[in-house]
């Protein structure tokens, strides 16, 4: 029974450290990617030629169309895009993206994706109280508790649901129009 205590109790110490850990590249990587979004948000021309880069799978082109705004940004690319920072070993371990499986990404819509999640974004990379109660509900496995903390923060209809998996979390966000995109956040510790 003491053994079981001990195991817990550590568990509980590294939940705690990971949530720090966490937290604190996420405010990095929000900060970081904060230009990026803003862009698409409010330019037509900009969101259309990274929506052009994704539709022709041109990896150089959307690296460099990215790279404007977040210099040194691992791309990623797929059934959307994502910026991604290393901390040290020459993978993304942080990444914020947005993606549509298994459907083509629209301009407007990405810019809406991009202005509905624009708050967040905001807030992660300036509340340090707010982005550690977000990363310790994380850590903690309680998806439920992540989309109240976001809702707190932006539109409550358009954010759907959130998901936690092994590689970080994923808000569904549902336009007007009823189109559904993954707004996803890379976390690997």
């Amino acid at each position: 029974m003491k053994h079981r205590k001990v195991a817990v109790a550590k568990n509980r110490v590294n939940t705690a450290q990971k949530s720090v850990i966490i937290a604190r590249r996420l405010r990095i990587i929000c900060q970081k990617t904060l230009p990026l979004y803003l862009r698409i948000a409010n330019d037509q021309l900009y969101a259309q030629r990274v929506v052009n880069a994704v539709r022709t799978i041109n990896f150089d082109r959307l690296t460099r169309l990215i790279q404007q705004e977040v210099p040194g940004a691992l791309i990623g690319l797929g059934s959307g895009f994502s910026a991604g920072l290393t901390f040290g070993n020459n993978t993304p371990e942080f990444e914020v993206g947005i993606f549509r499986p298994g459907r083509r990404i629209q301009t407007a819509e990405i810019r809406r994706v991009s202005q509905i999640m624009l708050p967040l974004l905001r807030k992660f990379a300036t509340d340090r109280v707010f982005t550690a109660q977000f990363t310790l509900e994380q850590t903690r496995g309680r998806p439920a508790a992540l989309r109240r903390l976001a809702r707190t923060v932006v539109n409550p209809q358009r954010v759907i649901s959130a998901i936690i998996d092994d590689f970080g979390f994923i808000f569904v966000v549902r336009l007007i129009n009823g189109a559904r995109y993954n707004f996803v956040f890379t976390t690997l510790v």
